[in-house]
This record gives C-alpha cells, sequence and structure tokens, in this order.
C-alpha cells in the first residue's frame, strides 16, 4: 500500500513527530510505501528551519516543503502551499494527516476531494490552555468550527490517542468515525538498555535523581515541578534534571529555582540527540514525572514504565489511561506542588514501592503499548478505507 503521512514537524523532538516516524518505520518493515510529507521546520516556537536534508529515513521517504508564516497564528496556520499539488502527484492510496487546527489538514482534505484517496486523520488534540486569553478561546472555537466543516466531515476515520481525547472531540468529530488507537514504543529501539551511568557520568551527577522529560514550555507545568523540587529536597539529598529542548523556559525555571534556594538541586541537559545517553537518563532515575497541563497521550511515560521506572502524571489528557494510579504509579491534580511533592516522597521512600511500581509498568507497555500492536490495528484502519 502507499501511504502518505502528512505533519508538520519531522526529524525534530515531540509526541506527533515520534509516533509519525514509529509508525511509518514499522509500516515500511511490512512492505508499505511511506512517504512523509512534512515542512522545513525544526523548531515552530523558535521558528528555526531544520538542517536535515535527508530524503530517506529508517526507509521513509521525506518530503519537506517550504512553510511560510500567516495571518492567523493563534489557529496553528502556517501554510505549506505545494502541498496539495505534492499529495494529488503521489497517487498514495491513503492520506493520513496528524494534529488539529493546522492548515495541513485543510490541503489534506482538499486533495482528498480532488482525487477521492480516502483520508484519515490522528488529532493529537489538546483543549485550549488555562493561560489562553479570552480573545484567543474564541479564535481557537472558531478553528473547530471551521475543522469541523472542512476537514472531518470529509475524513473517513478519526483516529485518537485515548477514549478521553475522543470524548473532547465530541462536537468536532463524527463520533461513529473514531477509533481509538494509543502510542507507544519501538522494542527493538528500547530492549537494549544502557546503565544509568552513562548519563550520569556524562552530566557528572552523583546522587539519585528525579527525571522530567520532554520540551521545555509552559504548557508542561514545570514551575510546578520546581515548587515540589523545593519541597522534596527539604527531605531527600537527590537532583531533579530536566531533559528536553528550551522553548523559552529554562532561564525562568533556573531563575525559579534559585529564588527558591534549590539553584544546585537542578540541571538541565536540553535536548538528547544521542539515543544511548536518553534510554540511560530514563533507566538511571529514581522516579519520572510529568507534571503537564495537558497530553493527548503521554509516551514518555511509556518509556519510562518499559525501563521499570515509576511514574507519576497529571490528571489530564490521557495520562490517566496510561498510569494505573497507585498499580504503576501516582496521577495527581495539575498544579498542585504538594501532591506531587507527596507522591515524589512516598516513591524516594520506599524501594520496594519503587519496583513494584517499576514491575507493573513495563508489564503494561508489554501488553498494550508497543508499536506492532499499535501498528496491527493501524493496518486494520487502512485496510478498510483505501481503495484496494
Amino acid at each position: 500500500m502507499k501511504i502518505a503521512q502528512i505533519c508538520f514537524r519531522f526529524g525534530a523532538p515531540g509526541g506527533v513527530e515520534n509516533r509519525v516516524h514509529h509508525v511509518s518505520k514499522e509500516l515500511v518493515k511490512r512492505g508499505h510505501d511511506v512517504t512523509v510529507f512534512t515542512s522545513d521546520i525544526y523548531n515552530e516556537e523558535l521558528w528555526e528551519k531544520t538542517r536535515d536534508e535527508r530524503k530517506e529515513i529508517d526507509g521513509i521517504k521525506v518530503k519537506r516543503l517550504k512553510v511560510y508564516k500567516n495571518l492567523l497564528p493563534t489557529l496553528k496556520s502556517p501554510i505549506m502551499p505545494d502541498l496539495l499539488s505534492e499529495l494529488i502527484k503521489s497517487k498514495a492510496d491513503i492520506y493520513h494527516a496528524h494534529s488539529h487546527r493546522y492548515t495541513h489538514l485543510l490541503l489534506a482534505a482538499v486533495a482528498h476531494q480532488v482525487t477521492g484517496t480516502p483520508f484519515i486523520v490522528t488529532t493529537h488534540y489538546h483543549p485550549p490552555e488555562s493561560g489562553e486569553t479570552k480573545w484567543k478561546k474564541i479564535l481557537l472555537k472558531i478553528g473547530d468550527k471551521v475543522f469541523k466543516s472542512q476537514v472531518y466531515k470529509y475524513a473517513s476515520r478519526v483516529i485518537t490517542q485515548t477514549d478521553l481525547e475522543k470524548e473532547y472531540l465530541e462536537g468536532i468529530v463524527p463520533l461513529d468515525k473514531c477509533v481509538t488507537i494509543p502510542a507507544g514504543i519501538s522494542l527493538d529501539d528500547w530492549e537494549d538498555l544502557p546503565d544509568g551511568n552513562v548519563f550520569r557520568e556524562k552530566y557528572s551527577i552523583d546522587k539519585p535523581f528525579v527525571l522530567y522529560a520532554g520540551r521545555l514550555s509552559k504548557n508542561k507545568g514545570l514551575k510546578h515541578l520546581i515548587h515540589a523540587a523545593s519541597i522534596v529536597t527539604k527531605r531527600h539529598d537527590v537532583k531533579f534534571v530536566f531533559v528536553g529542548e528550551d522553548w523559552g523556559e529554562e532561564k525562568l525555571l533556573l531563575a525559579l529555582a534559585k529564588k527558591m534556594g534549590i539553584g544546585n538541586k537542578v540541571i538541565f541537559t536540553g535536548h538528547i540527540e544521542d539515543f544511548k545517553v536518553y534510554k540511560s537518563a530514563l533507566n538511571g532515575c529514581e522516579v519520572f514525572v510529568l507534571p503537564s497541563e495537558w497530553e493527548a497521550f503521554g509516551i514518555v511515560l511509556t518509556e519510562a514504565m518499559f525501563c521499570e521506572k515509576p511514574v507519576i502524571g497529571t490528571s489530564v489528557g490521557g495520562m490517566p489511561e496510561v498510569i494505573d494510579n497507585k498499580a504503576n504509579g501516582f496521577v495527581v491534580p495539575y498544579g498542585d506542588p504538594d501532591a506531587l511533592a507527596d507522591s515524589i516522597c512516598k516513591l524516594l521512600d520506599s524501594k520496594t514501592l519503587r519496583e513494584k511500581f517499576g514491575r507493573c509498568g513495563r508489564k503494561k507497555v508489554m501488553e498494550k503499548y508497543t508499536w506492532d500492536k499499535i501498528v496491527d490495528k493501524l493496518e486494520e484502519v487502512y485496510v478498510s478505507t483505501a481503495r484496494i
């Protein structure tokens, strides 16, 4: 089958990018012809262009298109004007677009209308953040209505990563089109786990550490983790390590940590390119924490769980479906540093509890969250909608 995967960024850190890469890689292994149609952007927030000019990655063909800003940035509307013609020329059997409120979905929907090629969307839906202005929330609602009539009306299937995400889309997407297919990890990539000392030695960490991994952006709740760290470090001699690309928050977070007297207790590594070092970080931590305001799924949770680490996440988005509270981790309210600190301390207090949660977490990953199982479900969706 010839499959066109359509996303805004590719070969960059992020949940959408990770899913597109691994799904495409698994599809190629199964003999499918996969092309990713994407932009030439690496960091959307800083409008930084990619330096990756490869036309093939892991057997996946990559078509990078020039992208331009337009007048409605609040609706995530950078535009790739050549995408429509490239999709039409591709003669794909399936158009599979990713994200919500991005113009590449509108163009994919038009390509579907021109060619009749079945059109699928994975939404990766995020509701408006609490800090959004009233005006921006109005614009986002307008965007939802536009996408309801111009995208989801034409989609053969809409894939959500959790059942909760599907509930949030009620009124935007016809729910009879929805199918839940979670995210996951690649066993080929993760079965060879390096010792945690690889990471410790690289960053001169000589204490137990609590780990966060992901973008350093406002919606990740990292200021609450800093506040929690100020409580935890009064009871435990640990470091708090933040791994991930800076989206404008690192200086603010470091200033907050210094203000609270724990500047020497926090470490920011930036984005880690070396996958071995990244895996070592997850394998070496005592506890993994994802304190986000919203996560459509939170794939890094499954990575930490595979490493048999206890995880803590907030009671938002897909995280409560990944974390079984008090079985493989803790689920805490978003924006509650005291609850976050209490859960971290409970885990640091008990090696037995950490090991118990770790074993349960890995078991769940192996049963539900590996890419081979996920692509089995995705292929069923493709076959049921494609013109064979």
